[in-house]
């Protein structure tokens, strides 16, 4: 519909039969689509195949409404330590305690953890 109403408002007569001219923008246009699916389809496949992710926790992650990229991103910033706390405090809403004694470590620690992973997120959605 786009690609009509765009012949429509540059149509110029002397360039010859608007039906033509119609039926070229259209098909360009749709040509255009189909290769920017094609290049989107390429770049997801490419992200599947160097996911190192666990793929429950990508699902996981889709089932709770959170993105998988930004998840990625977030597990590029944070130590193991903290993306365990990011993890077990956001996803499966463990308290500090919980995790203190999940993780066999002190209620100070998993507060640190916490307090260094959420300036490191803050940042990175503030540069996004």
């Amino acid at each position: 519909m786009f690609a009509l109403w765009r012949a429509y408002e540059t149509y110029e007569e002397k360039q010859g039969k608007f039906s033509s001219y119609a039926y070229f923008l259209i098909q360009k246009a749709l040509l255009s689509l189909i290769r920017a699916r094609n290049h989107q389809e390429e770049k997801d496949e490419v992200y599947r195949a160097h996911q190192t992710t666990d793929m429950s926790q990508v699902s996981a992650t889709l089932e709770m409404g959170f993105d998988p990229y930004l998840y990625d991103q977030i597990k590029e910033v944070l130590t193991d330590n903290e993306m365990k706390w990011f993890r077990l405090f956001i996803f499966e809403d463990l308290t500090i305690k919980e995790i203190a004694n999940k993780e066999q470590v002190t209620k100070d620690a998993v507060k640190n953890w916490g307090r260094r992973a959420k300036g490191k997120i803050r940042k990175l959605l503030i540069n996004d």
